[in-house]
């Protein structure tokens, strides 16, 4: 552990570093289009600089943000970087992003999205994205961004294929294949399926 000040104020012992009342910054000054990095490492070895693999669900590094309650410094949200599978020596480190947040009337963070090592996101609650429309679905794909779901109306789920309207599902369960939507979310034109 370090010991001594920064900006004026004593290190916290449980802390390598401290900026007191101050913000930390790493600045990159160079003609390149390189940044600069904030590294975690990990290893399974108590001896620094020495290797020993790590295993699967090994924490790999932490952010937590805390809030003071008017006594204590309280955890209220954190940013976790942990294995999620085998790794092996070369160059294999499987890992997920877990984002956690303490609900009102606590300071224990729930893991509420995770982001694993296959590129597969779950959440823990439910996920909002804008009405959209036909041409840009609210919920659409990475690679085809006029293809997917969208609000046609007050409680009508709709889907689009290249940028058309294609089917619709309203309040009542029924479907429409073809038809258009006024602003009033009535169904006009196409198909209908009871």
């Amino acid at each position: 552990t370090s010991t001594g000040q920064v900006n004026g104020a004593e290190l916290d012992a449980n802390y390598l570093f401290q900026a007191q009342d101050g913000e930390m910054g790493i600045v990159a000054n160079s003609a390149d289009a390189n940044g600069q990095s904030l590294v975690f490492t990990k290893s399974r070895n108590a001896t620094d600089g020495s290797h020993t693999i790590v295993d699967d669900d090994d924490v790999l590094g932490e952010i937590e943000f805390k809030g003071s309650d008017g006594n204590s410094f309280e955890l209220g949200a954190k940013i976790i970087a942990r294995v999620d599978g085998t790794p092996s020596e070369g160059s294999d480190m499987p890992t997920e992003l877990v984002f956690a947040v303490s609900a009102d009337g606590s300071a224990t963070p729930t893991e509420r999205l995770r982001l694993a090592s296959t590129g597969t996101l779950t959440n823990a609650g439910s996920i909002g994205a804008g009405d959209g429309n036909a041409s840009a679905p609210g919920f659409s794909f990475r690679d085809e961004n006029d293809v997917g779901m969208y609000r046609a109306g007050t409680d009508i789920l709709a889907f689009s294929t290249a940028g058309t309207h294609r089917m619709a599902i309203d309040s009542g369960g029924k479907i429409f294949t073809g038809a258009t939507y006024t602003t009033a979310g009535v169904a006009t034109g196409g198909i209908q399926i009871v």
